[in-house]
């Protein structure tokens, strides 16, 4: 008997000690977890929690049992004091802030414990997602900053779109304005001469008759021819008309160059001039057409003229390069001499043998091509040909 009893007695102890041991394991467990665990009972109370939990919220864990998840969690705090774990009956997930002992964002997940069909209270999980969260937050400021810098950039593509349109206009009435006063003192001298010879007549009409004065008839041929010289002048300044540039129009600039040809086709055949066109791939322009058209009237026309004594070739060429469309007229005529080819621009500048041409024809073409952002070139040599390359932006809608 004595014997039995005292088997009893060393089973026991030996399963107190496994217990024991197997407790402070436990507790050794969930004291290592890293994440806060808080055990409370169906009405919130704590019954446990570990280190983990009491180092983030600033306390000491052995004062934590017997307080309830509202004690410790703020948000826990309903407005009618009801702690709202009750409410979680399958479980809740969420996160909060904590100020105290330093600013942080944390994760709560609150597990029920069910047994035997029976609530017997709530497993509190809180982690620490500060870095998480903050890496939102700042994935969320990039992408505010990225849009606020499209919107500014898409403002200030619109801002650079008007300046350019602007200052289009702006070169454009500044070259109008320069080729103008030039004009201007050409014309009040033909006009000079057209009143003062008037005046001339008028006085030497009642002396003799206009048949018999070999004078007057001079007089009368220098004022036609004046009046002539004023006319082809105006003609060309027809194409500087101000407003014709406010509404582009798209252009085909093959088609320009066709409708042309085909007005001086006639004219190069019965000069014996060879003229050829090879047209490339080209965007649509925009632009003024009527602008346009004149200019590349005015480079035919004058290599037409430079190729009818020689029953030469012209050719005309359009291609497409680095954003421009470029077009070219070659011609096999007289040529340009070097130190006449840096004055083809100036107004009434003319390599015309006869002094038929007033010399407004490229500088017109150059203040017309300013205008829409583009440029004119020539090349020349004598007795070799010229060519005149015109290079207007694809984009000068802008």
């Amino acid at each position: 008997m004595g014997k039995k009893t005292e088997d009893g007695a060393g089973q026991s102890e030996s399963l107190n000690t496994t217990l024991e041991r197997a407790k402070a394991e436990w507790e050794a467990a969930f004291d290592s977890i890293s994440e806060g665990l808080l055990f409370v009972d169906p009405d919130g109370r704590v019954k446990r929690a570990n280190r983990a939990l009491a180092a983030l919220l600033g306390r000491d864990v052995r004062q934590l049992a017997g307080l309830t998840c509202c004690d410790l969690f703020n948000h826990h705090k309903a407005h009618d004091q009801a702690c709202p774990v009750r409410s979680y009956p399958e479980g809740n997930k969420g996160t909060f802030e904590v100020f105290f002992p330093e600013y942080r964002y944390h994760e709560e997940a609150v597990h029920p414990i069910i047994r035997a069909g029976k609530q017997q209270g709530f497993v509190i999980a809180v982690r620490d997602i500060t870095i998480e969260q903050m890496a939102i937050e700042e994935r969320k400021h990039l992408h505010l900053e990225i849009e606020e810098a499209a919107r500014k950039r898409n403002q200030a593509t619109e801002v650079i779109s008007g300046l350019k349109s602007e200052l289009a206009a702006v070169e454009q009435t500044a070259a109008i304005g320069r080729l103008a006063a030039v004009l201007f003192a050409e014309l009040d001298r033909s006009l000079r001469m057209v009143h003062d010879g008037l005046a001339i007549v008028a006085d030497r009409d009642a002396i003799a008759g206009a048949n018999g004065d070999g004078e007057i008839a001079s007089i009368l041929q220098d004022l036609k021819t004046a009046a002539a010289r004023d006319m082809e002048i105006l003609g060309k300044l027809s194409a500087l008309r101000p407003g014709e540039a406010d509404s582009p129009d798209e252009m085909d600039l093959n088609q320009l160059v066709e409708e042309v040809l085909a007005d001086v086709q006639a004219e190069a055949d019965a000069h014996g001039v060879s003229v050829k066109f090879e047209p490339g791939q080209l965007p649509s322009l925009f632009g003024n057409r009527a602008q346009i058209l004149a200019v590349i009237a005015g480079i035919i026309r004058n290599a037409l003229e430079a190729t009818k004594p020689a029953r030469g070739t012209l050719e005309v060429v359009t291609a497409y390069e680095r954003e421009f469309a470029r077009l070219e007229v070659r011609d096999t005529g007289r040529g340009i001499a070097p130190a006449h080819l840096g004055q083809v621009f100036n107004p009434f500048f003319s390599t015309d043998p006869e002094g038929r041409k007033v010399g407004l024809g490229l500088t017109i073409c150059q203040t017309l091509v300013q205008g829409h952002r583009g440029r004119i070139e020539v090349s020349s040599s004598p007795e070799m040909g010229t060519t005149v390359s015109c290079f207007l932006p694809a984009d000068i809608s802008d």
